[in-house]
């Protein structure tokens, strides 16, 4: 069986704003997500594939092309750009791995485990 757990606003950073509101701004991206947890991945990397087929339309990593860093706390650092806290956190327990989904501002994606970080724009 697959457990997901979501927090919004993991990190208390958007305080005045409800939940409900987070969440609403993750437009389709949950469905994605969803659909990739129903379909219990091995790990970070089968999850953010899946991701990516069930986005529709395409998608790279990010993040190998050095296009910032994923903090410990899921804070998102870009060089002279404000840091970027997750709206949403989705935390998938699969059989293997947990693997976590971090939706930000600016429809930014991060499915991470503990040996694997991958980043998306989903707009």
């Amino acid at each position: 069986m697959i457990n997901t757990v979501i927090k919004t606003d993991p990190l208390g950073a958007f305080s005045g704003i409800k939940g409900t509101k987070l969440q609403e701004a993750c437009g389709l991206i949950p469905y994605f997500i969803q659909e990739a947890a129903l379909s219990d991945p091995l790990d970070a990397t089968e999850a953010f594939d899946m991701l990516l087929e069930s986005y529709g339309y395409g998608g790279s990593d990010m993040l190998p092309e050095g296009a910032g860093e994923v903090l410990e706390d899921g804070t998102f650092v870009y060089p002279e750009d404000p840091d970027l806290a997750p709206m949403v956190s989705f935390v998938i327990q699969g059989e293997k791995d947990t693997i976590e989904i971090l939706v930000f501002q600016y429809g930014y994606v991060v499915v991470r485990d503990k040996a694997n970080t991958h980043m998306t724009r989903m707009d």
